[in-house]
C-alpha cells in the first residue's frame, strides 16, 4: 500500500507541467514598409493576408485593415514611422457597460500551431497595455504568461503611435509550447474597447547551435564507446 502511495504522488508531481522562463527582444525586418516581421528565416510567418499557414484561430478575433473608429488601432511601425495598412489581427475589448457596473469580460482567441513544440513566438505588437495578455499552452495548460506592460520599452500604455508600445516582439521560452492564448481585457464601465492588435505573428523552433549539437552528438558516441568497453 505505502509504495502504491509513493507512485501515486510521483505521477501527480510529474503531471504539473513546468513554468517557461520568458526572454524578449525587439529585433525585426521590414515587412512591407508599413509593418514589421520575424528577423528569422527559419519561422513560420502569418501575415493575415495572403497565403497564411492554416493555424487554428478559435475564439473571438477579427482581421482589420487599417485603424476602425471604437474597435481597432492599426499597429504602428517606428521604422517608418507610419500605421501598419496591411490586413492584422484583432482580439477586440468590449466596451458594453454589465448591469452591475463591473468590467466587461475579457475576449480571447487561441491559436492552435497545428501541432509541434515551439520555443519561439514573434508578432508585430500594437499599442500594448496592461489590457493584453499572451499566455504559452502546452497540451492546454498554461505554462507561461506576459502582459503588454511587461513588455513595452516605456509608457504611455496603450500608445497608439509610440515607439515604446510599438514594436516587433521576439519572445523566446524555457518551456515548449503548442498554442498561445491572446486575450483582450474590456475597457472598464464601457469606457473604451481595450483591443489587442498584432501583425505578422511568427513561430518557431530556435535551430541549436552547431557547436551544442556537436558536444551532444559528442557525448552520445562517447557513451556509446564506453557501453562498447563495458560489454567488452
Amino acid at each position: 500500500m505505502k509504495r502504491a502511495g509513493v507512485i501515486l504522488v510521483l505521477t501527480v508531481f510529474c503531471a504539473v507541467p513546468a513554468w517557461a522562463d520568458l526572454s524578449w527582444n525587439y529585433d525585426h525586418a521590414d515587412g512591407d514598409g508599413t509593418s514589421l516581421t520575424s528577423p528569422y528565416s527559419w519561422a513560420t510567418v502569418d501575415t493575415f493576408d495572403g497565403t497564411r499557414p492554416g493555424w487554428g484561430y478559435v475564439g473571438n478575433s477579427i482581421i482589420y485593415t487599417g485603424d476602425v473608429p471604437g474597435k481597432a488601432s492599426a499597429p504602428w511601425s517606428p521604422l517608418d514611422g507610419v500605421k501598419d495598412n496591411t490586413p492584422y489581427l484583432a482580439v477586440p475589448g468590449d466596451n458594453s457597460t454589465p448591469d452591475d457596473g463591473s468590467s466587461p469580460p475579457p475576449f480571447s482567441v487561441v491559436v492552435d500551431f497545428g501541432g509541434g513544440a515551439y520555443d519561439y513566438l514573434g508578432l508585430h505588437w500594437g499599442s500594448m497595455d496592461d489590457y493584453n495578455q499572451i499566455q504559452f499552452l502546452a497540451g492546454g495548460s498554461v505554462v507561461g504568461q506576459v502582459t503588454g506592460d511587461q513588455v513595452w520599452i516605456s509608457p504611455p500604455s496603450g500608445a497608439q503611435e509610440d515607439p515604446g508600445t510599438n514594436q516587433y516582439v521576439n519572445f523566446f521560452s524555457t518551456v515548449d509550447f503548442d498554442s498561445v492564448k491572446l486575450t483582450s481585457f474590456g475597457g472598464f464601465g464601457g469606457v473604451s474597447p481595450y483591443a489587442f492588435e498584432l501583425d505578422n505573428l511568427a513561430v518557431g523552433v530556435v535551430p541549436v547551435p552547431g557547436a551544442v549539437l556537436l558536444g551532444v552528438l559528442g557525448l552520445g558516441t562517447a557513451g556509446q564507446m564506453l557501453r562498447r568497453k563495458r560489454r567488452a
